[in-house]
């Protein structure tokens, strides 16, 4: 009986000093049970609870979805489900509570249906403001690229009326024209990635690293150069956003170095959560590592200089890091560091 008691107090106390409220719930729904945690969430003692109904707190609009679960929790024994319901507290406020429920009645221990449930009201909230404002910034560049690109149109034709009707003299000129207009096209676009590529991530999924880097090599005029990816990663990201930073990084190495004789690499980090990208080109000198991030930084002089902002913003965007340093080789090496440990793929069995 004493080991009894030392195991019901150890646990009783682990459950008082959770963040997370615990409720247990008969299998008509009624509260038998709450943690110290609900009067911290929700202003009001747990004994205030016990006998109540759970349904009676929650919003008319979230009912009908909870009274459906508890029917199956309390046909199923160890049937789990998770969902978001909004709940009043003491004031009357509505609070985003997330539960997860797991059908216990008939565990002897337990005999009751088990919430373990948190305030998620304050996540909900900033994951909209997150999303408004990226909307925001989506609509305005695509509003500067629409009205910049009608002028740019305008002067793409009258470049193709007089390259009709110029003579071998001026047609040096013309080309020098259209090399110009062609640099403001990819500049309009490269501003509009730029802008979306800032916006915070708030959607991810489990990515396969080596799936999408090889599809961006495959979407890059890689001119001869050969990829080689060694890594089983599966970071949580924006799919999207993840390709178009691998297409960027692939183009700054195949734009200032030999393609014909270079090879890029893409693998995992062994120190850190992470990846990097690798190349055996040139190499950046040490002094122009953090420059070579900013917007407008290029050494070619038909370059936008956005390619590798746009890699930093999207890094940025998904909480990651970015460095860059030199490669095995000599080349640049970008490693990108994820902070969480991301999955990583299982081994095909043969």
């Amino acid at each position: 009986m004493t080991e009894r008691r030392i195991a019901e107090e150890r646990f009783q106390r682990l459950i008082e000093r959770s963040s997370d409220m615990v409720v247990v719930l008969d299998e008509a729904g009624t509260v038998t049970f709450a943690s110290e945690s609900v009067e911290r969430v929700l202003g009001c003692e747990p004994t205030e609870l016990v006998g109540e109904r759970v349904v009676d707190r929650v919003h008319p609009d979230d009912r009908s979805e909870l009274l459906a679960d508890l029917s199956e929790y309390g046909t199923e024994y160890g049937y789990t489900d998770t969902y978001v319901a909004r709940v009043d507290d003491a004031a009357g406020d509505w609070h985003f509570i997330e539960a997860r429920a797991t059908n216990l009645l008939d565990d002897p221990f337990v005999e009751g249906i088990v919430l373990n449930a948190r305030d998620v009201t304050e996540k909900r909230r900033r994951k909209r403001e997150l999303e408004r404002q990226n909307e925001r910034l989506d609509q305005f560049a695509s509003v500067v690229a629409h009205d910049l690109r009608n002028p740019l149109n305008v002067a793409i034709g009258r470049a193709d009326l007089l390259e009709a009707n110029v003579d071998a003299e001026h047609e040096e000129s013309i080309d020098n024209v259209r090399r110009q207009l062609d640099r403001m096209e990819a500049i309009i676009t490269d501003s509009l990635t730029l802008a979306r590529s800032g916006e915070t991530v708030t959607e991810t999924e489990e990515v396969d690293l080596e799936t999408v880097a090889r599809e961006a090599w495959g979407s890059v005029d890689t001119d001869g150069a050969t990829l080689e990816v060694d890594t089983a990663l599966c970071p949580e990201s924006d799919r999207n956003r993840l390709l178009s930073a691998f297409e960027n990084l692939f183009r700054n190495s195949v734009e200032h170095n030999d393609a014909t004789e270079l090879t890029v690499r893409v693998g995992s980090l062994s120190d850190r959560s992470g990846f990097y990208v690798e190349d055996t080109g040139g190499g950046i000198p040490a002094d122009d590592r953090e420059e070579v991030f900013e917007q407008g930084y290029t050494t070619d002089r038909d370059g936008t200089g956005f390619g590798l902002a746009i890699v930093r913003d999207i890094v940025q965007a998904h909480g990651w890091e970015i460095s860059l340093t030199e490669g095995e080789e000599g080349g640049a090496r970008f490693e990108i560091e994820c902070h969480e440990t991301p999955v990583e793929k299982p081994i095909a069995q043969v």
